[in-house]
């Protein structure tokens, strides 16, 4: 009897061993787990902070300025979920839902209002910034996260701000030409942004460039043909003062080959 408890209490060790093994592996396996994603929530909601502050104030329109807050709003939710005595992600939770408040009243307040920038630099960076959204909004619509229709909404509102750093790029260039003397440079420039304006529709700031564009393109084009005409005359005067010259060159060529002839009469 003695041996039957003995192997009895043997197989139970083993038998607590293995579920402690178990149960320790699952545990592992969870925090591992949560530590992945806790990175991958950190990860996300520095790249959207990142993403919404790359962009100038009433830059975005609200549909987009309110997904992105959104999303940091839910992702800090998830990280205080994850990390309930984490208190940067409660702060940070609050921050972001009292912004996406602001944004939703001033956007009913005012209206939305398109932001010129006059900074090639900056455009650069904002068009990079444009770039990385909508890849985030296509991988999020691939998700599921968003619907299709959303999607193709995001996806023409981010194509409309690309042509409109576009014009802003070639108004900040035709400005710069004209102030260096490149009138030619400059109208080109001109005609580039209102060219694109037409394509895209004059909204309320495009209309006051393109009244800017068509009250500077007449008096440029003034300039440019004076400038033309003056160059012309400069080359015509150039040319007739340069042509007596030229005669008295040709007669003096017929006066040597004369002499050179006579000469070689006289030897012979």
């Amino acid at each position: 009897m003695s041996q039957i408890y003995i192997i009895a209490g043997i197989l139970c060790l083993i038998s607590l061993l293995v579920c402690y093994i178990f149960i320790r592996q699952t545990i592992v396996k969870k925090q591992k787990e949560k530590a992945r994603l806790n990175r991958a929530l950190v990860k996300r909601a520095k790249f959207l902070i990142q993403t919404i502050e790359s962009f100038p104030q009433y830059f975005l329109p609200t549909d987009i300025q309110i997904l992105l807050l959104r999303s940091i709003v839910d992702t800090f939710e998830q990280l205080m979920q994850l990390m309930p005595s984490e208190s940067e992600h409660i702060a940070q939770f609050k921050l972001y839902t009292q912004k996406m408040e602001e944004a939703l009243k001033s956007s009913k307040e005012s209206g939305e209002a398109q932001v010129i920038v006059d900074n090639s630099s900056q455009i650069n960076e904002i068009r990079q910034a444009l770039n990385q959204l909508g890849r985030f909004i296509h991988s999020w619509a691939q998700r599921g996260n968003i619907s299709q229709k959303q999607y193709g909404v995001y996806k023409t509102q981010i194509k409309k701000l690309i042509v409109q750093l576009m014009v802003d790029n070639h108004m900040i260039a035709a400005a710069q030409a004209v102030e260096t003397d490149k009138l030619k440079l400059g109208i080109h420039y001109y005609m580039l942004a209102k060219n694109l304006i037409l394509e895209e529709g004059l909204t309320s700031e495009k209309r006051k460039q393109y009244i800017v564009i068509e009250e500077k393109l007449p008096a440029l084009q003034i300039k440019l043909d004076g400038e033309l005409q003056q160059r012309a005359q400069e080359t015509v005067a150039e040319t007739q003062a340069d042509a007596p010259e030229d005669k008295d060159s040709a007669q003096w060529s017929e006066f040597e080959e004369e002499g050179d002839w006579k000469k070689k009469n006289m030897y012979d």
